[in-house]
């Protein structure tokens, strides 16, 4: 079973779940977030949201007793967690200038370039959003 992140943003009450495929921030998460330790910044797991995979792995089985279909449609904006934009750009932004002058040991070559894409585009993701009214986080995708 393959995760990833994917960025996905709140901004008056809009949701926006255009996003690329941020594989190599969630495989290497672990790795940044200790280099966030050493950058002085959150973690890049703290702007992580489970409700997508949670409700994707959570057990279908209903009440033998229960002759009621289940109306639930899966979850809502209201039961994601959101983060503020502002924090998350400072993370996001610390990592990519980081890792662009510091090549990790932990990070292979060919796959260098992509994280800072990945970083990059998350980036301009929040950029994008206006001031205090953004809210944004990454949502864990099975």
């Amino acid at each position: 079973m393959s995760m990833t992140f994917w960025i996905q943003t709140l901004e008056n009450g809009q949701f926006n779940e255009d996003s690329d495929d941020d594989s190599l921030m969630f495989d290497y998460c672990d790795d940044l977030d200790e280099l966030c330790d050493e950058l002085g910044v959150a973690k890049l797991s703290s702007f992580s949201d489970q409700t997508d995979m949670e409700y994707n792995l959570a057990d279908d089985f209903s009440d033998e007793e229960d002759d009621e279909p289940d109306d639930d449609d899966g979850y809502q904006v209201d039961d994601m967690e959101w983060f503020d934009a502002d924090a998350g750009l400072l993370t996001l932004k610390a990592l990519h200038d980081h890792l662009q002058s510091h090549p990790q040991d932990w990070l292979a070559a060919s796959q260098q370039r992509m994280l800072l894409d990945e970083l990059s585009d998350c980036i301009d993701v929040l950029d994008n959003l206006s001031g205090a009214n953004g809210k944004f986080h990454l949502a864990v995708i099975l």
